[in-house]
């Protein structure tokens, strides 16, 4: 049923794009890269789909990538209904389909600042688990052809999900800057450093396992929006 519901609103951004003269669409390759560092080196993607305006506004995103190789093993897809409540600020509603579970989704993405986007979601397994994710990611323009861009992404989860290795309260940590190059409007190419970091319970699980708790590598990669 669950997954029914899934394509149904995965359909709904597709469908209006086949109708822009009457709905809005844009798409995004938010980071497309390549962390290379200790350990396996791996890619990373983030993907947004959007389409129509005001309370008929629907979302598709897609991210993946891989812990283990470079290649695309794990690939999360989440289908939204994505009413605008202001200029400022969406509301978010949907499904998210990971490797094996589905999750029932709710957040909100607000623009804090010109130069400051934050976003936070919920999510509700299958099993009951419920677990967030929140982000934030500036932008300063440098020059013309030149942007910074800081990020700093949290998890936590409200249980220990053992399936997962994870504790309870917050989990992990992401913290990232990309010098960002304009090859053009709508494209750009970048480096950077990401640092992950599991905390509390996650990180005492992965000791407990020999697991790497933290980690500090290189990227490169590309951004597209169309």
């Amino acid at each position: 049923m669950l997954d029914r519901v899934l394509a149904l609103l995965m359909i709904a951004p597709v469908c209006l794009c086949a109708f822009p003269a009457v709905a809005e669409v844009n798409a995004e390759i938010a980071v497309a890269e390549l962390h290379i560092g200790p350990g396996p080196e791996h890619l990373l993607i983030e993907s947004a789909l959007e389409a129509g305006s005001g309370l008929a506004h629907f979302g598709l995103k897609i991210d993946g990538g891989s812990e283990t190789r470079t290649a695309f093993d794990l690939v999360q897809v989440q289908a939204l209904w994505m009413p605008k409540v202001s200029k400022a600020a969406t509301l978010a509603f949907g499904l998210r389909r990971g490797e094996d579970l589905v999750h029932a989704s709710a957040g909100i993405e607000a623009a804090l600042a010109s130069w400051l986007d934050a976003e936070h979601y919920v999510f509700v397994s299958q099993r009951g688990d419920l677990t967030g994710s929140g982000k934030l990611t500036a932008s300063f323009d440098l020059s013309e052809r030149w942007r910074f861009e800081p990020r700093l992404a949290l998890n936590w989860s409200a249980q220990v999900i053992a399936p997962e290795a994870l504790g309870r309260g917050l989990t992990d940590l992401n913290a990232s800057t990309r010098l960002r190059f304009n090859l053009s409007e709508r494209a750009d190419a970048y480096v950077g450093v990401v640092h992950e970091r599991l905390l509390g319970g996650t990180a005492d699980v992965a000791r407990a396992q020999a697991a790497t708790v933290h980690v500090t590598r290189g990227v490169i990669g590309f951004g597209l929006a169309i």
